[in-house]
């Protein structure tokens, strides 16, 4: 559940950062051992999210850290996010 929206959701360029070093498996004191991992939002918070960042002109990112691409959220993908929703919901129903 959720392909196209939580895909969207991690390819925001808000939610793409690298850090200063690497503290996932390295050493004691590594991510994994004081943190669990995010919790993945219900996918009406990531719709309310994804939208936002269409409509402060926010991008998608891919690429690497060092050589980011930037991709505008088309209305297209808009659609294909609210239509899935909106399947997934149907669904639950049936």
């Amino acid at each position: 559940m959720g392909g196209i929206i939580y895909a969207t959701l991690r390819d925001l360029e808000a939610m793409q950062y690298a850090l200063q070093r690497d503290v996932h498996n390295t050493g004691p004191d590594t991510l994994h051992s004081r943190y669990g991992p995010p919790q993945i939002p219900k996918p009406t918070r990531a719709i309310d999210r994804i939208l936002e960042a269409w409509g402060s002109g926010e991008s998608l990112q891919s690429g690497t850290a060092k050589d980011p691409i930037f991709i505008p959220i088309s209305p297209e993908l808009i659609e294909a996010i609210l239509q899935e929703n909106l399947n997934n919901a149907r669904r639950q129903i049936a």
